[in-house]
């Protein structure tokens, strides 16, 4: 039977659980329906056969609905196994209908034994097709039919009954009553149903939703396992492996069964290192502790390689918190690791060579922010490692115009993607030192092309700017000295020459007013020339102080002695209105100098200080030790290592520029009104801090005053004694004979008359040559040689080493405009050298030669 019905439900196997359930409930009663037809086929077969009034033959009129309703049942099956169930179902009813109701019209006289029984089953079996199929009105429909059809009979077949019409009419209403109660029992069942199955029908449908969704789930879950790359699986707890997907067995070659139910640190994988399977151990208690591990490893491969791994494990929880499982997961990092390993080397290839560098390299964002750079960049600031990464190029900029111009040059190579190369900024070191950098920038772009940065070379150029700006400072400064090299040079060949004609003037001008009266027109006038040509003399001297020609005789002075004995005439000269301070040191060291030239300085420079003051302000006069060491010497041309004594005059004037400052020592340069100032003084101090080996400096700003500091050799010797102070020059006359050499015919004259008119009995010689040949020619002594320094046939060094060959006893006097550094060096007379400054006076020349002539002895010349 349940293979019958199991084959009658075999295309309903893919319909819902609710259609399946009406078709199983259809088909039991098509086979009820089915034995009943047959039933009572073989029921009414046999009642014929047995009966004597039918003759022992079966009777068609019974058997032939009875077999029509057998066939309209099987044709229902039929149709119901193809899948109709909706007419399958109303075959059900008609079949039901016709077999029975023929049977009780053909059959009366069963009518009163069984028409009760009849009557419910086709109540049943004809209503639940309808209720299964959701009809109430057709339920309606056919219990009226029924109805109807139990009427008709009983008024058609009810006389042979010999039942009384109230009998009759009780036995209708009973079953027309049981027909409506067993429809409306069906209806009820019906709504019942309706909701029952809808219910049932949405709960399977969700829970078949569920399952084909968890299987779903689970299908995917299994692929994504077993296609992931990843090495993943499940372990309980304790760490016993659950499931494992394909990627891990793959790895270690084996199959899922000899490794599932085993401790997970007793796998394959990790058979090589027992310093792993401990580790692993301590991951799994941790793990089922509730906490994530996560550690990089090496998995044991089939080939006997290693794969490095990153591996996690995790711990599942359930709804409560507590661990249920544990999820090992790892991925194979070897690649990675080994592309890792290639980049570290290479970088590390690559920050070495940086790293040995000895320039800076450097890379920044858009923004301008460090993001990397060498060591030689970040010492270059002179910070840390890291300490400037992330910070801004601005923030190192000496000021805000280098800031701006470093922006400029970055604006420019992000727009024209060109390369620009040396330009220069100043930084602030962390120190606070300022030096100056030279860059080589680029663009940096990323994979698209697209600018992100720049990038570039950096190297500290302070000490070439330095060198170059020194360079510079040197080149100017030789310039400076070559151009007063050659102007002293000029003026001192002028100041030769211009010397002879004024000796001319002055020695002929002196003898005219000796010769003429006082009283006399001409003596005023000739005053007058004497007095301009002694200016003019004074002029020359300035000059050959300026060229460092001019003979000086040096002695070893306290300077600040000398500066004393100045003060009151200074005051003279700046005048009441100017405060004077002096400030000596109190432990001076001595120099060596001809102490008139230390007049002239303070003369001089004091002058200049009164004459930038406006009104009432102050000079301070100071003195000091100091020494240069080599460096300061190395960048200072001129000057040499060693102790000097520093004398000082600052004033609180009005200042000098740049421009003026650089003209400051040249000859006739001068900053006053026409007719207030020859432009000497300055050159003249210039000349004889030169001549005595000393350095100047001019320091002064426009309202800011100037200070003029000269620094002068220390000397070790004692300080000689101070001259003592004589009156006025008185010529004394003499009677000795002179050997006068002068190449100057007017010099030559007007020196011999000079020399007559005191006393002097004089042999005049026009050139070196001949004064030897005058010499010889002389009977007498000649007790003095009195020469010119420069001459063109022999200098007068020369001519007086040949005179005290032949006369050891000749006394020397020598004469000129400068010395040339025949008799003296850089103007300096040699010890024992006797020397007359040409223009001389008559005056001059008689205490001159007096001085000569009565020594004891005079040191020969060689």
């Amino acid at each position: 039977m349940a293979k019958i019905h199991n084959h009658l439900l075999k295309r309903y196997g893919d319909r819902s659980f609710v259609i399946q359930l009406k078709a199983r409930f259809i088909a039991y009663c098509y086979l009820t329906v089915f034995l009943v037809i047959l039933a009572a086929i073989i029921y009414s077969g046999a009642a014929n056969l047995k009966n004597p009034l039918s003759e022992y033959t079966f009777r068609l009129t019974t058997l032939g609905p009875l077999a029509g309703g057998l066939a309209i049942c099987i044709l229902g099956l039929v149709i119901f196994v193809r899948g109709y169930f909706t007419l399958s179902a109303h075959f059900l009813m008609i079949c039901g209908m016709a077999t029975v109701w023929t049977i009780i019209f053909l059959e009366q006289t069963f009518l009163v034994s069984r028409l009760d029984t009849i009557v419910y089953i086709i109540a049943l079996l004809a209503m639940m097709p309808i209720v299964i199929l959701k009809r109430p009105f057709g339920m309606a429909v056919y219990a009226g039919i029924n109805i109807i059809l139990l009427f008709f009979f009983m008024t058609r077949f009810g006389g042979p009954l010999n039942l009384p019409i109230a009998s009759i009419i009780s036995y209708l209403a009973d079953n027309s009553i049981a027909i409506l109660a067993v429809t409306a029992i069906s209806y009820q069942i019906y709504t019942i149903n309706r909701r029952s199955l809808e219910k049932a029908e949405h709960d399977i449908q969700e829970r078949k939703h569920a399952e084909e969704a968890l299987r779903i789930s689970e299908r995917k879950a299994r692929a994504i396992l077993d296609q992931s790359f990843q090495f993943m699986g499940l372990m309980s707890v304790d760490g016993t492996l659950i499931d494992v997907n394909r990627s891990a067995l793959e790895l270690v070659g084996v199959p899922a069964s000899e490794i599932i139910n085993k401790p997970f640190w007793e796998c394959p994988w990790w058979s090589h290192s027992t310093e792993i399977q401990g580790l692993l151990r301590e991951a799994i208690k941790t793990a089922a502790n509730g906490e994530s591990v996560k550690f990089e490893t090496a998995n044991s491969a089939t080939d006997g390689s290693l794969r490095y791994v990153d591996f996690s494990l995790r711990p599942f929880r359930d709804d409560d918190g507590d661990v249920l499982f544990l999820i090992p997961e790892g991925h194979d990092i070897t690649e990675r690791k080994q592309a890792e390993e290639t980049l570290r080397k290479s970088e590390e290839r690559y920050r070495t060579i940086l790293n040995e560098m000895s320039e800076g390299y450097y890379e920044v964002n858009l923004t301008g922010n460090y993001t990397f750079y060498n060591e030689a960049f970040h010492n270059l600031f002179g910070y840390a490692k890291n300490e400037m990464t992330g910070s801004n190029y601005r923030c190192y900029a000496a000021e805000e115009a280098e800031a701006k111009k470093v922006y400029e040059v970055f604006n420019k190579i992000y727009k024209t993607e060109v390369p620009v190369q040396n330009h220069d900024w100043d930084i602030i070191r962390k120190d606070g030192e300022r030096r100056t950098l030279q860059y080589f920038s680029a663009v940096v772009k990323d994979s698209e092309n697209i600018p992100i940065g720049f990038r570039g070379i950096v190297r500290d150029i302070t000490e070439r700017k330095q060198a170059e700006a020194e360079k510079k400072k040197l080149q100017v400064q030789l310039l400076q000295a070559q151009k007063m090299q050659a102007i002293g040079t000029l003026a001192g060949g002028v100041a030769h020459d211009y010397n002879n004609m004024l000796g001319v003037i002055l020695g002929h001008t002196e003898m005219a007013l000796i010769q003429i009266a006082p009283d006399d027109p001409l003596h005023s006038r000739l005053s007058l020339i004497q007095q301009a040509a002694r200016r003019s003399a004074d002029i020359t001297r300035q000059l050959l102080a300026f060229a460092r020609r001019q003979t000086i005789e040096p002695r070893v002075l306290d300077l600040n002695h000398t500066v004393q004995g100045m003060l009151n005439l200074l005051r003279r000269l700046i005048g009441e209105d100017i405060d004077q301070a002096w400030e000596p040191c109190r432990t001076l060291c001595p120099v060596r100098m001809d102490p008139t030239q230390v007049d002239q300085i303070l003369a001089n420079l004091c002058v200049n200080a009164r004459d930038a003051i406006s009104g009432t302000g102050k000079i301070t006069i100071e003195t000091d030790n100091t020494v240069f060491d080599e460096d300061y010497c190395a960048r200072h041309v001129g000057f040499l290592p060693g102790e000097y004594v520093m004398l000082a005059v600052s004033d609180n004037g009005c200042g000098m520029d740049s421009e003026t400052r650089s003209h400051l020592f040249e000859p006739f340069f001068t900053t006053k009104e026409v007719g207030k100032g020859t432009g000497l003084g300055l050159a003249t101090v210039y000349g004889i801090v030169k001549q005595n080996n000393g350095f100047i400096n001019v320091y002064s700003e426009p309202g800011q005053g100037t200070t003029v500091k000269i620094y002068l050799p220390c000397h070790a010797a004692q300080t000689d004694q101070e001259p003592q102070i004589t009156g006025p020059k008185t010529m004394v006359r003499g009677y000795e004979t002179i050997l006068l050499v002068e190449d100057e015919p007017m010099i030559l004259e007007m020196t011999t008359t000079m020399l007559e008119e005191l006393g002097y009995r004089v042999i005049p010689a026009p050139s070196p040559g001949k004064s030897i040949r005058l010499a010889k020619e002389h009977p007498g002594q000649i007790h003095l040689l009195m020469t010119d320094v420069v001459m063109p046939e022999m200098n007068g060094r020369d001519l007086a080493g040949r005179f005290t060959a032949l006369y050891p006893d000749l006394k020397l006097l020598f004469m000129s405009g400068y010395t040339a550094n025949v008799i003296a060096h850089q103007g300096v007379l040699d010890k024992g050298v006797a020397f007359l400054q040409k223009p001389f006076s008559m005056a001059d020349l008689a205490e001159k030669l007096r001085g000569v002539l009565d020594e004891a002895k005079s040191p020969a010349q060689g």
